[in-house]
């Protein structure tokens, strides 16, 4: 499974178009849900909250690893782009949290970090 956390400015019809240009099949891997596209917006923020929070970024990777990974998957390849967090300086601790968090995570994951 593979999510990638798409960056802000790009939209989610934009990236699927590049990524159906780019990547043979992946049309059938999208729909099939062995990738999944999510604005980073959606990913890094609560709802009209403008404030990351470590905490819940990691629990919606953990549950995705989760979720996907108890459906039979082998493991989970993420990608995001964390820019528009470690933009806001009030939110640059947050993202060090979370950069720590998934690096202590990980060697229980089946999971490749992009």
């Amino acid at each position: 499974f593979c999510v990638w956390i798409v960056p802000k400015g790009t939209s989610l019809a934009k990236a699927t178009e590049e990524l159906e240009e780019r990547i043979e099949g992946f049309e059938r891997y999208h729909l099939l849900g062995q990738i999944d596209l999510v604005a980073a917006e959606r990913w890094y923020y609560d709802g009209n909250s403008r404030s990351f929070n470590s905490q819940k970024s990691l629990r919606k990777l953990l549950d995705a690893y989760g979720d996907h990974v108890a459906d039979s998957w082998t493991g989970l390849r993420a990608g995001g782009d964390v820019s528009d967090p470690a933009a806001h300086r009030h939110d640059q601790r947050e993202l060090l949290r979370y950069e720590r968090a998934v690096h202590k995570a990980s060697p229980k994951l089946s999971a490749l970090w992009l």
